[in-house]
């Protein structure tokens, strides 16, 4: 391809809608929702990476709401703190809070899956001798 039919390429490309970070950027999403147990602060960091402005990821995650995002951290939280059942359960709760963190969920979304996780406390393995 001659290099001067590059812009013109883009410039066609984008008219005809086939080239547009925010519908991409949105598709990502989704497909993330729906295949992945990521927060939006790693989609955001991925998006970045492809090249997707800040302006574009933050008004794209809008469809990564605080329910969408409380029901994926604390089914992986459930899956992942019904496993752990050797350890006392503070030290399940920091392991817990980290690994959330790592994968990218919000503080706010971590703070409530961990309360309720809480909730679930079972007394007998908290004083079991290690």
């Amino acid at each position: 391809m001659n290099p001067e039919h590059i812009p013109i390429t883009i410039k066609r490309l984008k008219d005809e809608k086939l080239l547009d970070d925010r519908q991409f950027a949105q598709a990502f999403i989704q497909t993330r929702l729906q295949t992945s147990s990521k927060g939006p602060v790693l989609i955001q960091n991925e998006l970045r990476a492809k090249g997707v402005s800040e302006h574009i990821c933050q008004d794209v995650l809008s469809i990564y709401s605080y329910d969408k995002q409380y029901e994926k951290a604390l089914k992986w939280a459930e899956k992942r703190s019904a496993s752990g059942k050797k350890q006392s359960h503070q030290m399940q709760i920091q392991q817990l809070r980290g690994s959330l963190i790592r994968k990218g969920f919000t503080q706010d979304v971590i703070q409530d899956v961990i309360r309720d996780i809480q909730h679930h406390k079972d007394d007998e393995v908290e004083w079991k001798p290690l």
